[in-house]
């Protein structure tokens, strides 16, 4: 087991017992909160520096398959210019230009696409340092 699983399943042990203590159990609450909290503050620790213990493969192989997430999201935006054509050809049920805007961030949104860019920035932030080490 990683020492992330031990965080990960600690932190899953101290909620269980919070959640099952007594309205009056102050003290022990106030324990198991400072020790959640520093269990927090590792797990964020470790998040912060998990890239610093992959290999440059492990990262552009992330970034590659990352950009083709991104680029499957896109995809699944609404064609504003077919969108333009059948209005323009006649054809009812246009949503127009800015619902179709509106339209397509939220797709985006839904779809999870401002984490995925911004795992692809830092992915791309860690192998320019790694370039220039």
């Amino acid at each position: 087991m990683t020492e992330l699983d031990d965080l990960v399943r600690r932190l899953s042990e101290v909620t269980d017992e919070l959640l099952g203590l007594e309205a009056d159990a102050f003290e022990q609450r106030f324990v198991l909160e400072k020790e959640r909290d520093e269990l927090r503050a590792r797990a964020e620790a470790y998040h912060e520096n998990k890239d610093e213990r992959r290999t440059l493969k492990e990262l552009e192989r992330e970034l590659k398959s990352r950009r083709r997430q991104l680029d499957a999201l896109h995809e699944t935006k609404i064609n504003m210019t077919y969108q333009a054509h059948n209005a323009t050809g006649g054809h009812a049920g246009s949503i127009g230009a800015d619902n179709g805007g509106t339209l397509n961030n939220a797709l985006m949104g839904a779809q999870g696409a401002d984490s995925v860019i911004a795992r692809i920035a830092e992915l791309e932030q860690e192998l320019a340092r790694r370039e220039g080490t």
